[in-house]
């Protein structure tokens, strides 16, 4: 330890200092007991006591530098455990409320069905089949005639008309057809037998192969009448022809 070593220093100093001042070496090589003298005596007491206060602080100094390193490793060493500090635990959160799901769509129950054909040229294309949309098997169907010509070439279309019990505001409408590309438009009618310019459009869609649900344009008044229109058929060169196998009518949601 620094303390014992320093106070060993101060004892060793006042040992020498004291055979010092009692003994004087003799020219023959022997050491001689010196005379008293009360000033020197007090001299050299006043030294010895400096330097021994100057021994004694340097060792002070020295504790408390090693005992301040001590306290500083205590909050800087990095090898210990980590400090964990208490903190007020965490609220749980309030539960999330549950999304509002969108009301499901209510199909429409379509009271007739017929083909409209306001050209007038020749008999309704397949005219008994067309209630086969709503009978729920999809291997059954209603389809147009084979036309050598694309619409409207030799007809400006072709299409459904479909009549309901009482108006309703229809939301989208549904038809599953194996004819890819056909081209049909939804349209409001006032009568079964309208004239296609008293129409009112209100959705479009080209067909994919299967099931395609087109959606209509709300803020028109409900209707009793709804016209499937198709302005361009399937099918290439000289045979364009489309085939639906069920139709649906859903209700818009509220």
């Amino acid at each position: 330890m620094h303390t014992g070593a320093a106070v060993r220093q101060v004892l060793e100093l006042n040992a020498v200092t004291a055979d010092e001042d009692l003994f004087s070496v003799s020219s023959r090589g022997g050491r001689v007991r010196r005379p008293n003298d009360p000033r020197r005596a007090q001299h050299l007491r006043r030294v010895k006591l400096g330097v021994s206060m100057t021994v004694l602080g340097a060792a002070t100094l020295s504790i408390l530098g090693y005992a301040g390193m001590q306290v500083v490793s205590v909050f800087t060493d990095t090898g210990g455990a980590p400090l964990v500090i208490a903190s007020n635990p965490t609220q749980p959160s309030a539960p999330a409320k549950p999304a509002v799901l969108p009301a499901a769509a209510t199909p429409v129950q379509v009271k007739t069905l017929s083909v409209y054909d306001p050209s007038g040229l020749g008999s309704p294309d397949h005219q008994n089949d067309v209630r086969k949309l709503l009978d729920g098997n999809p291997s059954t169907g209603w389809s147009t005639d084979s036309y050598f010509q694309q619409f409207p070439a030799y007809k400006k279309g072709l299409g459904v008309m479909l009549s309901f019990q009482a108006s309703v505001a229809a939301g989208s409408v549904t038809v599953v057809s194996p004819s890819p590309g056909t081209v049909l438009e939804i349209r409001t009618a006032t009568s079964p037998n309208a004239r296609l310019e008293q129409t009112t459009l209100i959705g479009t869609a080209t067909l994919g192969a299967g099931s395609t649900r087109i959606p209509l344009r709300t803020g028109g008044p409900p209707t009793r009448y709804l016209l499937v229109w198709i302005t361009t058929l399937s099918g290439t060169k000289d045979h364009h022809q489309s085939q639906f196998t069920e139709l649906g009518v859903q209700q818009r949601a509220t």
